[in-house]
């Protein structure tokens, strides 16, 4: 029942927003800074991570995956023709991402 699934994804969708704004930063204060960093060493590092952090949904969902792998690879060989790769695979990138898409909002 696509009802369902679509309440579902909206609650999930729901308590993920609460729990990044509510529940992560009290977390992140009470128990990694709080209790778990020993100086002030440990709390500036604590902090630089998570200043840093960042979600890549290409990764996540493998749309991009394999074109950062033969990047990474390329840039480390000395070579790296961004360009080209990216031609290379832009079109499967965005095939994989309209996939994706489609078997969210299917109805």
């Amino acid at each position: 029942d696509t009802t369902r699934l679509h309440k579902t994804a909206l609650l999930l969708d729901v308590l993920s927003f609460y729990s990044e704004r509510d529940v992560i930063p009290q977390y992140y204060d009470v128990v990694l800074k709080g209790r778990g960093a020993k100086d002030v060493d440990s709390e500036e590092m604590l902090d630089y991570i998570n200043k840093s952090k960042s979600f890549d949904a290409g990764i996540a969902y493998h749309w991009s995956r394999q074109f950062v792998e033969v990047l990474a690879k390329e840039i480390l060989n000395g070579r790296g023709d961004v360009a080209s790769l990216v031609g290379q695979y832009e079109g499967l990138i965005s095939t994989a991402i309209e996939t994706t898409m489609s078997a969210v909002y299917q109805d």
